[in-house]
């Protein structure tokens, strides 16, 4: 949902969410959206096996998730004031930095 909101702001070039849409698994792909009972065990796997690389991960029974987003030239502070209102209006707890926004 987060993820969508973001990339379909014109002025954002590129996401990279928490998770890939899919993750490999030796020989195959697991889609993120065919994730059911019999493999969510494996995604768990996945990110803690990334330990500390992982962009998705659990401490004190709360989950945190990195994003990273590339804007382009055009983006400016009106951008970023609907990420903010989006961000507050569905309740998520937020943590941003980085040159771009230090600069608003």
């Amino acid at each position: 949902m987060l993820t969508h909101f973001l990339e379909s702001n014109e002025n954002i070039k590129y996401v990279n969410g928490p998770t890939l849409a899919e993750i490999p698994t030796g020989r195959r792909t697991i889609n993120l959206n065919n994730i059911n009972k019999e493999n969510i065990g494996f995604l768990n796997e996945y990110y803690q096996g990334m330990d500390q690389l992982s962009s998705l991960y659990k401490k004190e029974d709360k989950f945190y998730a990195s994003f990273s987003l590339f804007p382009t030239n055009d983006f400016n502070g009106n951008d970023l004031n609907q990420i903010e209102n989006y961000l507050k209006e569905n309740n998520i707890k937020y943590f941003v930095s980085g040159d771009l926004y230090i600069q608003q």
